[in-house]
């Protein structure tokens, strides 16, 4: 049974503590559903035992259903029976309740695919608040921090009588200091008062789920960077009265992606390279502040108070402060209703704990909840489609305890995905052989967008483009496919000689840029990142390789073309840019030795004063040996003849 109840009565002070508890951790789900018990814990200072036996007695009235194995702590969300109970109490209507705070009865069903970013960005408030007293202090005055979080926010900006930017991020902190006798951290929301401070801070969070397409991310970020030209044409306003954005990724590669879709919403909006972001790469250490900050055009490093200045007054982002005073609000009516008792769920008479179960299932919702294992087989078919279960084993990050997935763990994960219908297979020849080839379905891509927060067309648009090149070009894909998984089979045989960092295919892989007032474009088929350890040496070495896999439909002239691209490439000092002190090595793989020679003359009419290494092999080469084996050729620079028909390493 749960209670809730007002204020307590002087003789009944613990009772009356309770039933207030529950009262707020029901209000607090409401307005941040999929809340953990220690984030729980930490908005009321309570500890965790007592916030976990509030919570099982409302798990067991059926007010809230309770969701793991997603890869993190426990979450809990209201089901349609705790929201009309909840209303019910606050006197308010039930289906006008759940569209104010979670659109609609069932929306919090909606938040189940992506409860990894929500654990990823309730993790980071949280510690980010914590230590934030002592990061900000002011020539060492202690202070009290208070805080403000709101998720998903959105906003629509008219910049011009017929046009409308919309702004998104995955969340919006925003906080107020004050002098005080000792450094402290509080929320905002549970202060009964409203903030009479008009000097807010803020700043916009943005979180890498793993899609990781360069496409949205520059629509993403050239909207942030219209808004913000739009405001200041308006009102004449300085840069400093925007709230900087945050952008926290996974990998170093990510990090990569994100500063040339800056550079590229820079550019297209012809907007003033300042520091307007800052990201990082998630580390263990629990301190945001200590984490490595680099700003998102440059890439130099940066403390991240540095980042945040007060706003003027009126500038903190739009529907922060009035989401802060409805959860005000909506906490103060949760601690102050009356009692209301709710029963446990009525079994139909003969049925006994069947019974029960089917009715306590039947007040929520289906929650199939996806392992994080399956959540990557679905952001590898969204990023490469149509590979094959050996492949997905090959390339999909290894287990916990450092050893390769299987190939038929990879199978069972498949079908597992392809019994919910999130991904199915086709039957795909190439050459004399046949593979059953994954790709996602229309469940499987709504799923994904739910997963990522992007748009389902989008992914549609992405996955006929691919259908389109792998029925006109299937065996060159393919191709492509088995040397990337060549490489990483072959660094797991190596016993830690070297490993694969990253990799990209097709659109990961291209870059576009301006060179003498054309856009020009360069597509590599993929793009590796290995870490090359040799004996007696402590620090591994880093190279990056481009591969290009022709099927032999290539003639003199295409190869050409292709060599005049990386001409282009290297005389427009784009790589520069990136970053890179050299241009990656070229690995070209033929399908047979004639066409390595056609090979070498392209790179010698082209290349003059390119610093391009080229080497090439023959598809024959790879299957009977490794990519890592003495199997290539150089074509370019230029060999003398005796040394042209020997084989060697990559890395030699």
């Amino acid at each position: 049974m749960v209670t809730m109840a007002s204020n307590p009565a002087p003789g009944e002070v613990s009772r009356g503590k309770q039933e207030t508890t529950n009262a707020c951790l029901l209000g607090w789900l409401l307005a941040y559903p999929a809340s953990s018990a220690p984030e729980l814990a930490s908005v009321f200072d309570l500890h965790p035992a007592t916030v976990y036996r509030h919570l099982a007695g409302m798990l067991a009235a059926g007010w809230l259903e309770r969701v793991s194995g997603y890869g993190g702590d426990a979450r809990f969300l209201l089901t349609p029976r705790g929201t009309a109970g909840l209303a019910q109490a606050l006197y308010q209507d039930t289906d006008q309740l759940a569209r104010m705070w979670q659109r609609g009865l069932h929306a919090p069903a909606r938040l189940l695919p992506r409860l990894r970013t929500i654990d990823h960005l309730h993790t980071f408030a949280r510690h980010l608040f914590q230590h934030a007293p002592q990061a900000l202090a002011h020539q060492g005055r202690p202070v009290l921090v208070r805080w403000h979080l709101m998720r998903d926010w959105h906003a629509c900006l008219q910049a011009s009588p017929g046009g409308v930017i919309r702004l998104h991020a995955q969340a919006v902190v925003a906080w107020t200091l004050t002098g005080s006798r000792q450094n402290a951290s509080h929320l905002w929301a549970t202060e009964r008062g409203q903030p009479t401070e008009t000097r807010w801070q803020a700043a916009l969070l943005l979180l890498e789920s793993g899609l990781c397409d360069a496409d949205l991310i520059t629509a993403r970020l050239r909207s942030l960077l219209r808004s913000q030209t739009a405001l200041q044409r308006e009102g004449a306003l300085p840069a400093f009265s925007f709230a900087p954005l945050l952008v926290l990724v996974q990998s170093e590669r990510q990090a990569q992606v994100w500063r040339r879709a800056a550079r590229q919403a820079c550019h297209a909006e012809k907007a003033e390279a300042r520091a307007w972001a800052a990201i990082a790469m998630r580390s263990e250490q629990e301190n945001p502040w200590q984490w490595v900050w680099r700003d998102l055009l440059t890439g130099a490093q940066l403390r991240l108070a540095s980042c945040f200045a007060s706003l003027p007054a009126g500038y903190l982002p739009e529907g922060v402060q009035a989401h802060l005073a409805a959860v005000q609000d909506l906490l103060q009516a949760c601690s102050q209703m009356k009692e209301v008792t709710t029963e446990r769920p009525v079994v139909q008479a003969g049925r006994g704990k069947r019974g029960e179960r089917q009715a306590s299932r039947a007040m929520a919702w289906p929650s199939p909840v996806l392992s994080p294992r399956q959540q990557e087989v679905l952001t590898q078919l969204a990023r490469t489609p149509q590979m094959t279960a050996e492949e997905l084993a090959a390339v999909l990050p290894r287990i916990p305890d450092g050893e390769p997935l299987a190939p038929a763990s990879v199978e069972r994960l498949l079908r597992e995905l392809a019994r919910q219908r999130l991904a199915e297979r086709d039957l795909v020849a190439q050459g004399q052989q046949a593979h059953w080839r994954w790709r996602l379905t229309e469940s499987g891509l709504g799923q994904l967008a739910a997963m990522h927060q992007v748009s389902v067309r989008h992914l549609w648009r992405l996955r006929e483009r691919d259908r389109f090149l792998m029925q006109r070009q299937g065996a060159h894909q393919a191709g492509v496919y088995g040397v990337i998984a060549a490489f990483h089979r072959a660094a797991q045989a190596s016993q830690g000689a070297f490993s694969v960092l990253w990799w990209e295919c097709g659109r990961g892989a291209e870059r576009s840029y301006r060179y003498h007032g054309v856009q020009r474009n360069l597509r590599p088929d993929a793009e590796l990142e290995l870490a090359l350890r040799r004996e007696g040496e402590g620090v591994s070495r880093r190279l990056r390789l481009w591969l290009e896999y022709d099927t032999g439909a290539m003639n003199r002239r295409d190869l050409e073309r292709k060599m005049a691209a990386y001409r282009d490439y290297w005389f427009s000092r784009e790589w520069a840019a990136e970053g890179l002190a050299a241009l990656p090595r070229l690995l070209f793989i033929v399908p047979e030795s004639g066409q390595e020679d056609r090979l070498r003359a392209a790179c010698c009419a082209m290349l003059a004063g390119v610093r391009l290494c080229v080497l090439v092999t023959t598809a024959a080469h790879i299957e009977a040996e490794t990519p890592c084996g003495r199997v290539w050729r150089q074509g370019w620079p230029v060999e003398v003849r005796e040394e042209q028909a020997s084989r060697r390493r990559w890395w030699e």
